[in-house]
């Protein structure tokens, strides 16, 4: 099987590249062909010692027709990004093409109202428009960038009906483009996590009393990761006289205001920045901390950081946003809080001293393989 992957940039550290990279090293090892194209390419071993074969035709549709045909792919998975649309909408009219969502098909993104923080649960359409400004769902207020947002998603979703079948990682998102109009027949959940869930996990092993709770954050900071509430969480347990450390791994645009949080509240020795971080070096990472915190308030699909730490023997809080709770099926030693309740995050916290792997999953995990579902697609190509 020839499979080209495309996504819209390959960087050292995000859930997609994680994903992309994994597969394309699971295929290679199951004897199948893998190419990844992409618009930019950094350092693809930054993930580890395989290094994909890899093209960048760049933004010209010319370029991107020519990798295909030099390649003849039996499939292409398009990772659903705005950068390569354009051409994910001219070559799946040549080639078979499966469509894979890691995120919501949304105009801003997110799907999240920043006016209060609430979900959107609305179909897309012509009130996103409206709600761009009302709610601040955009963040960027100029009318051609609302535009621009409403284009690309009503384009997004017709590819994604021209795919032979459109994957996506948890229930949660899969509810969420059922309601955008795609047939809930042609949308897949697979396992994104390639397998390595239903491998064992370290024990979670609490440290002693007498040295600082150390929480771990890994992952971009935008606002709707909800950073800021676990710094808050983390002044709470410090005002209550607990010894705690924190550490925040990635970057993104809302990295200063999230630092001047931290000088405001004073907890500039209690909290360190480290930036990004190579996806080969998270490891290390996690091993460092007590407990890995994914705060979002967004409707995070299927956040890939909560087995990553698993794996690693560290126990694992979320906010029960999106598809976040729904790895309780796989794992056991997380503690799902209700989202955007700082007080409870708080308490979950200062309760991983007690958390062990006795907090059991809850659920079946019924997950796809999607190696063995790219295969289907070219059996019936």
């Amino acid at each position: 099987m020839r499979v080209m992957q495309i996504i819209d940039r390959f960087a050292p550290l995000g859930g997609t590249e994680r994903f992309v990279y994994d597969l394309s090293r699971q295929l290679t090892e199951g004897g199948h062909t893998v190419r990844i194209a992409a618009c930019g390419v950094e350092d693809m071993k930054s993930w580890g010692e395989y290094d994909p074969d890899s093209v960048v035709p760049g933004r010209n549709l010319e370029d991107w027709r020519y990798a295909a045909r030099e390649f003849a792919p039996d499939v292409i998975l398009w990772q659903g990004g705005r950068e390569t649309l354009n051409a994910a909408f001219h070559l799946s009219q040549s080639y078979p093409m499966a469509t894979i969502f890691h995120s919501p098909v949304c105009p801003s993104g997110a799907r999240l109202f920043r006016d209060n923080n609430e979900i959107c649960s609305n179909t897309f359409g012509a009130s996103c428009m409206v709600n761009w400004y009302t709610r601040k769902c955009g963040t960027n207020k100029e009318p051609w960038r609302m535009l621009q947002g409403m284009r690309l998603t009503s384009k997004m979703i017709k590819v994604a009906l021209n795919s032979r079948v459109i994957y996506t990682v948890s229930n949660s998102l899969k509810e969420i483009l059922v309601r955008d109009g795609l047939p809930a027949d042609k949308i897949q959940v697979i396992d994104n996590t390639l397998g390595a869930i239903f491998e064992p996990v370290a024990p979670i092993v609490p440290r002693g009393s007498g040295e600082a709770l150390h929480i771990l954050f890994c992952g971009r900071l935008v606002y709707y990761k909800g950073v800021q509430d676990m710094i808050q969480a983390i002044d709470v347990l410090n005002r209550q006289g607990i010894n705690i450390m924190a550490t925040i791994v990635g970057e993104g645009w809302y990295e200063n205001k999230l630092k001047v949080l931290v000088a405001k509240l004073g907890l500039e020795s209690k909290i360190i920045f480290a930036g990004r971080v190579p996806g080969k070096e998270v490891d290390s990472w996690y091993d460092k901390a007590d407990a890995v915190v994914v705060p979002s308030i967004w409707p995070e699909p299927a956040g890939l950081v909560v087995p990553e730490a698993r794996r690693r023997g560290k126990s694992v809080i979320v906010y029960d946003a999106g598809g976040l709770g729904e790895w309780k099926g796989y794992l056991d030693g997380i503690q799902v809080v209700p989202r955007g309740d700082v007080e409870a995050l708080a308490t979950a916290m200062a309760f991983v001293r007690n958390t062990s792997s006795s907090l059991p999953r809850e659920g079946k995990a019924e997950r796809l393989s999607i190696v063995q579902e790219l295969q289907n697609v070219c059996r019936h190509a």
